[in-house]
């Protein structure tokens, strides 16, 4: 990661914000909880809608196709976007609260697990840990949206009538790099320099 002084006369002003963000996914994947453990599935889903929010016009559209197309009932829209993610994240925008509005969600989210019946008997030291520390990024602006680069762009219409979208956030386009790199190199593995001039 990339320190800059803000003291520093030489500070280099075309430095892109996007270099000095993280990752929201990489944040969620390090949950402090074994894959089996039954308290993982829901806390990661309260975790997605803690820091990111769906576009609202892009998420009635898709929530009333569901319901009406599809037959899926109300209250299993949210269940359908855990197991169809990537459909969803096609179809409706979804980019992240305002660092304190994270901050607040991701305090009632600690709350809840703390307190609920359910949840507490999975509560941990180290999940105190990520819960603290998982604040301190939110609120240094570490998830907070890019400025210096369009995160989406519009790809056309799909056959049932819903908006087609291109995520442009930076991780995404990492992975497009590392699919790429992949094809070209196949089973070899090679180091940053060498990844960096290629």
């Amino acid at each position: 990661r990339e320190e800059v002084d803000e003291d520093s006369p030489f500070e280099d002003t075309t430095t892109s914000t996007s270099r000095l963000k993280e990752d929201l996914w990489h944040q969620f994947k390090i949950l402090p909880l074994a894959k089996t453990c039954p308290l993982r599935s829901p806390l990661m889903l309260l975790l997605i809608l803690a820091t990111f929010c769906f576009e609202v016009t892009g998420f009635t559209e898709v929530k009333t196709f569901l319901i009406k197309k599809c037959g899926i009932a109300e209250d299993k829209v949210m269940e359908h976007f855990m197991h169809n993610k990537e459909w969803w994240r096609r179809r409706v925008r979804m980019p992240v609260y305002a660092s304190e509005d994270q901050d607040a969600n991701l305090k009632r989210v600690e709350e809840f697990c703390k307190n609920n019946f359910f949840a507490k008997k999975f509560w941990t030291d180290e999940l105190q840990v990520y819960f603290r520390a998982f604040r301190t990024k939110v609120l240094e602006g570490k998830f907070s949206e890019l400025h210096d680069v369009s995160l989406f762009r519009h790809d056309g219409i799909d056959r049932n009538g819903l908006d087609l979208w291109i995520r442009l956030r930076g991780s995404v386009r990492d992975e497009n790099i590392h699919k790429k790199m992949r094809s070209a190199m196949g089973p070899w593995s090679i180091g940053c320099e060498m990844g960096h001039y290629i």
